[in-house]
This record gives structure tokens, C-alpha cells and sequence, in this order.
């Protein structure tokens, strides 16, 4: 029994670290893993060959004056996406 209890809460405190949230919701200069893409049709298409496939190392660096869009480095590129974009990315720190 302890030790049942023991492993829930070492699930609990896992699930907590590695909480998804959405790429638009990372602070800027913060490395994420993306998790999953909560898209389909060409928006989903263009993020795949973006390099934004699961397990893909991003890190927001830039936002524009106006806070849309923000500019992220992934895979040695520099790519500008829109906020109502970048939430529909699941990713994990």
C-alpha cells in the first residue's frame, strides 16, 4: 500500500514538471520540447515541414512591438509564428 501511494505521488510531482502548455504561453529564451500539434489540413502540413515534429527542441527569442508574432529558433532556423498558431502547439519543459 506505501508503496503504491508512494508511486502515485511520484507520478503526480512527474506530471506537474512536465506540464503541456502551449508554445504561445513560454517565456521568451525558454527551451520546450514540442509534444503535439493540435492541428490538421495544410496549417499541420506547414508546421511538419517547419521541423516541428515531436521531441523537437524550441525556444521563443523575439516578439514583434506589437507582442504578435514571435519568433523562434528551431533546428538552427529563425521562424516567425502567429499567436493563434503557436497555441494550437503542445509542447513540454
Amino acid at each position: 500500500m506505501k508503496d503504491t501511494l508512494k508511486n502515485t505521488l511520484n507520478k503526480v510531482n512527474l506530471d506537474a514538471h512536465f506540464k503541456n502548455e502551449s508554445l504561445n504561453n513560454i517565456s521568451l529564451d525558454t527551451p520546450v520540447k514540442i509534444e503535439n500539434l493540435n492541428c490538421t489540413g495544410s496549417l499541420r502540413r506547414r508546421l511538419l515541414d517547419l521541423g516541428l515534429i515531436k521531441g523537437t527542441t524550441i525556444i521563443p527569442v523575439l516578439k514583434s512591438p506589437c507582442g504578435d508574432p514571435t519568433a523562434y529558433s528551431v533546428r538552427g532556423s529563425l521562424i516567425a509564428l502567429r499567436e493563434e498558431d503557436s497555441g494550437l502547439i503542445n509542447v513540454i519543459k
